[in-house]
């Protein structure tokens, strides 16, 4: 029978809208109705299937690499209470690549090789740590360097109080040699090791909160 002129209208009312390529084939019709649009009804070839097969599988990834950075961020969470594990992500992403094993186990040497610290501060304060598989050595090289290139005369006898206020100095004593002289040394850094907890620095403060001055 002929077509009526309201269905010739619809036909080429539909036939006007614009169909991506890379919904014009089956392979993307489960794809194309979960984003809310309806399936597009037109053949395609081989090589668009595979195209719209490949968008669908890169949109699955990229779901699931949220929902595990998700899951992720909230261990850390766990493992860093009082903190802010999405700030520590931000700032070091590595950490999501750490396993809750890793973690556990690098806070506990943390704690044993800074003993009256609170390593979550540390940490927090120094994300990178929780990435390192060595981190018992880097730390425990860092405070042997930190005692070396300090001066006698100024250098705090308690390490752990520059570490406390300064806790960068555990990776950024990376790059220096426990024999380096003092005097060459950045000068943010000779502030951390003489201001920071004791000697002349220490009395530079004292002084300066001296009631009778």
């Amino acid at each position: 029978c002929p077509i009526t002129r309201d269905q010739s209208v619809h036909i080429m009312a539909t036939c006007a809208q614009p169909v991506r390529p890379s919904f014009r084939c089956a392979a993307a019709y489960n794809a194309r109705r979960a984003r809310g649009f309806p399936p597009a009804r037109r053949r395609c070839s081989a090589a668009t299937a595979a195209a719209a097969s490949d968008e669908e599988t890169a949109s699955h990834s990229d779901v699931d690499r949220a929902n595990l950075e998700a899951a992720a961020t909230a261990r850390l969470q766990a493992l860093m209470p009082g903190h802010d594990a999405h700030a520590m992500v931000e700032r070091c992403p590595e950490l999501l690549d750490v396993s809750p094993r890793a973690f556990a186990t690098r806070l506990m040497q943390l704690q044993t090789l800074l003993p009256g610290l609170d390593v979550l501060d540390v940490a927090a304060a120094q994300p990178r740590l929780l990435t390192l598989p060595d981190v018992a050595d880097v730390v425990s090289e860092s405070i042997s360097k930190l005692e070396s290139l300090c001066p006698d005369d100024y250098c705090p006898a308690d390490a752990l109080g520059i570490v406390e206020e300064n806790p960068e100095l555990l990776l950024r004593l990376q790059h220096f040699n426990a024999n380096d002289d003092f005097s060459r040394l950045p000068m943010d850094v000779q502030n951390m090791l003489v201001v920071g907890g004791g000697g002349g620095g220490a009395g530079w403060k004292s002084w300066q909160d001296d009631d009778v001055f």
